[in-house]
């Protein structure tokens, strides 16, 4: 099972909202998985993306759960490596009969990963694009002052802040409502860190963007 990629999930989340899909996170091999690292997830993630569902390919459980969030949509199944994604779609309509493995030690990928994305359609009126696990993703064509509106649990702060202009890191706590709700609970703070240094990365590339 492979170590969660956050900064990954998040900038997944930031493209989905930057395109205003609606988002569903899957936690798989929840049949391993223990009670403090889903617990995590859902801290993180709940009031972020639009339900979490926990599953078990293997097993089969919480699939039918998850056909029934799927049904009559186009849906794009996303993600590192290794965490499944295959998996889940053999457990959803088993005739698919995709090659699944597990994580390569050496290469840290799966050993039978998706290498294109191939479009499944199912019963129902439900098509799924299956994706290649991502390693690393980059975030173009987002400026800087714009990324605190694709964060949907940040941007419930933003209109609360003493400047309308606030990007919620070069400022004082009294000012900023962001920093208020990071240091009373209200807003995770691993999210939040994980903010300031997309903006950074974001930032960087967007002043050098005529060099």
């Amino acid at each position: 099972m492979p170590t969660p990629d956050y900064m990954l999930v998040d900038k997944l989340l930031i493209y989905a909202n930057k395109l205003n899909v609606s988002t569903l996170l899957v936690i798989n091999k929840s049949d391993i998985a223990d009670e403090k690292f889903v617990s995590k997830i859902t801290n993180e993630y709940e009031n972020v993306v639009d339900d979490i569902i926990k599953v078990s390919a293997k097993q089969g459980k919480g699939i039918n759960n998850l056909v029934s969030k799927l049904e009559n949509n186009f849906n794009v199944f996303a993600g590192q490596s290794a965490v499944g994604k295959s998996t889940i779609l053999n457990a959803i309509n088993p005739e698919l009969k995709l090659e699944t493995g597990e994580l390569s030690k050496k290469a840290s990928k799966g050993k039978h990963t998706t290498r294109h994305t191939q479009i499944y359609k199912l019963k129902n009126n439900t098509l799924i694009a299956d994706t290649p696990g991502f390693s690393l993703l980059d975030i173009f064509k987002v400026e800087p002052q714009k990324l605190k509106y694709y964060y949907t649990d940040i941007n419930a702060f933003n209109n609360e802040c003493k400047y309308r202009a606030c990007n919620h890191i070069n400022i004082l706590e009294k000012d900023c409502a962001v920093k208020r709700a990071v240091t009373t609970n209200k807003l995770n703070e691993e999210r939040y860190n994980r903010y300031v240094t997309h903006y950074n990365q974001i930032k960087k590339r967007w002043d050098t963007r005529y060099d």
